[in-house]
């Protein structure tokens, strides 16, 4: 383990679908000896539905409300390392609260690695299409629409397929440096 000491606030992950921040923060958190947490897991928990169910029965809407609400809440509490949907950063104001709460890292993968990952799941919601051609399209579109709020982060990690962990170690190592 790297860290002698914890570092607080909590840490929060945000980025595209597909960037690895599930995988990632799960790393980092054993890293750091913290909990971790999945926004997307919490959200269907306090439902009882998965996140296509909620986008199909309520619309993206409904669930960006519930988002929102489980995500202000969490980030004022959390003590561990937190996992964002890709579209949970929805506007300035959260965004703003996030970082006032946490430390808030931009997990910044090439589209080309994000669509590989994506086409190989086919419960993505926001992307729904068979044309690969189209998802990298939907793709590139919500990336360009998010990311004014990605990269207001505290830190920015360019991941590239390589292993995780070495990411892992580089936020760890830039926290460090932040918080001392």
């Amino acid at each position: 383990m790297i860290s002698e000491k914890k570092i607080k606030p909590p840490i929060v992950l945000c980025g595209m679908m597909g960037t690895g921040k599930s995988t990632l923060g799960r790393l980092l958190a054993e890293e750091l000896s913290l909990p971790f947490y999945d926004l997307d897991k919490m959200i269907e928990q306090k439902t009882g539905k998965s996140i296509p169910q909620i986008f199909e029965e309520f619309g993206e809407k409904e669930f960006r409300r519930i988002e929102r609400e489980v995500l202000t809440a969490f980030v004022q509490s959390c003590d561990g390392v937190l996992a964002l949907g890709g579209g949970s950063l929805q506007n300035q104001h959260l965004t703003d609260h996030v970082k006032l709460y946490a430390w808030l890292v931009f997990i910044n993968t090439p589209i080309e690695l994000i669509l590989e990952r994506v086409l190989r799941k086919k419960n993505r919601p926001m992307i729904k299409t068979e044309d690969p051609e189209k998802t990298r399209e939907k793709i590139e579109q919500l990336f360009e629409a998010r990311k004014p709020l990605y990269k207001q982060a505290h830190i920015t990690v360019q991941t590239d397929g390589r292993d995780a962990e070495v990411f892992a170690t580089e936020i760890v190592k830039r926290l460090k440096i932040y918080a001392a």
